[in-house]
């Protein structure tokens, strides 16, 4: 019998139970709650006093999302001490998770890319242990599973898009995913101590650049975004290169940004907004609705590019994105303006067949349809499936 952990916290640890519980007999499940693991003081003198021996490529690999994140929240502390206080924090749940993991098959992660789950995956490497990532899908309602890492790190991002041409497609199932309308995701409520309500939104210009804002401390934008991996600086940089696309070509086309429903309540833009007068913040519009009146969109890497393309809105990618291949959309070089960019996207109109293609692979080939926050009895049996199909041949011979 092989052993199966699943490592995560709240809403991903409910999701792992319901998994764990559908296994094939042949298959034993072990749950590795974060929130249930020792407190502090048994957990520091299980694993012993902090010994430093993480080398630079170790710290950069499985830290840098909890660094970046911390910089970016205390831009006025000596990173000297925060990059301390975060290996000695990394080095002693790798010791631990040494220990919790031995006599695992398989390792079963959410994310896998913040501490302290993130130091589990060299700690399981070391093993000899098979790992499976888990993250939510960048198509609404399903979740991705993948033996080499979430987001830009999966295998999807090497996918030839020429292999497409091949690939079957079932009329009736293409026909569905047509009609397939993208829900708008749900408000968080304000844990902060600012104000912020839901507002009612003006009406949008009848053109403008739509730009997709992202969560401000998800890992999508502090490990993958590269250049980009602040909101502000990320909208002052679209603010000012439209700005210079319209001298160049004489319009007057407008930055429209649409506000992540996910840091509603959790991050305070008033300074940016004040800062930036010209931009138009959208709060409650639906990103489908302000699509109507876009002529592209802009994202440093958000999963709304695909819906972008979808709706048939050309998208410039500023960072590391999965599905950032030839035809689907165009990716900023690092030596490249968006200004000049923008006149390529302009005149390009988007692939709709490729787009299509594309889309259907995720959903009925790459990514499980399943809603982590409503996950049903087919939905669990479909992420089971997909979870054995990753690490049956990697078992063989074991």
């Amino acid at each position: 019998m092989k052993t199966i952990a699943f490592l995560g916290n709240g809403l991903a640890m409910d999701f792992f139970r319901l998994i764990s519980s559908r296994l094939p007999e042949e298959y034993h499940g072990k749950l590795l709650n974060i929130r249930r693991l020792s407190p502090f003081p048994f957990f520091a003198k299980l694993v012993g006093p902090f010994a430093p021996s993480f080398d630079e490529t170790y710290f950069s690999e499985n830290v840098a999302y909890d660094l970046n994140k911390t910089i970016n929240m205390y831009p006025s502390k000596n990173i000297g001490v925060i990059r301390h206080k975060l290996q000695k924090r990394a080095e002693r749940w790798h010791k631990l998770f040494t220990s919790l993991l031995k006599g695992v098959d398989v390792l079963v992660v959410w994310n896998g890319l913040r501490l302290p789950i993130s130091t589990a995956i060299p700690a399981a490497k070391k093993l000899g242990i098979i790992i499976v990532y888990a993250e939510l899908g960048a198509i609404p309602g399903t979740i991705a599973f993948d033996a080499n890492g979430v987001n830009y790190s999966s295998s999807i991002s090497s996918l030839d898009i020429a292999f497409l041409d091949s690939f079957p497609i079932d009329p009736t199932l293409m026909a569905g995913l047509k009609a397939t309308v993208f829900p708008q995701r749900p408000f968080r409520k304000s844990k902060l101590g600012f104000a912020q309500i839901v507002r009612k939104d003006p009406d949008p210009p009848s053109r403008f650049l739509l730009f997709a804002q992202q969560v401000h401390d998800d890992s999508q934008l502090l490990v993958f975004g590269g250049r980009f991996s602040k909101v502000e600086e990320t909208l002052r940089y679209v603010d000012q290169q439209l700005k210079a696309y319209n001298r160049k070509t004489g319009q007057n086309i407008p930055l429209v940004v649409k506000e992540h429903p996910s840091d509603f309540g959790r991050y305070d833009l008033t300074d940016i907004k004040n800062e930036l007068p010209d931009v138009l913040f959208f709060n409650s519009t639906p990103f489908q609705e302000l699509l109507t009146g876009a002529v592209a969109v802009v994202t440093v890497n958000s999963s709304v590019g695909i819906q972008a393309l979808f709706a048939n809105r050309q998208i410039i990618i500023l960072g590391k994105a999965f599905y950032a291949k030839p035809g689907l959309g165009f990716s900023l070089a690092a030596d490249e303006s968006l200004a000049a960019l923008l006149e390529d996207v302009m005149n390009t109109p988007v692939d709709r067949d490729l787009v299509l293609r594309y889309i259907y692979y995720l959903i009925y080939k790459f990514l499980v349809r399943c809603d982590l926050f409503h996950p049903s009895s087919r939905g669990i049996d479909l992420a089971v499936e997909k979870i054995i199909r990753i690490v049956a041949p990697l078992l063989e011979g074991t």
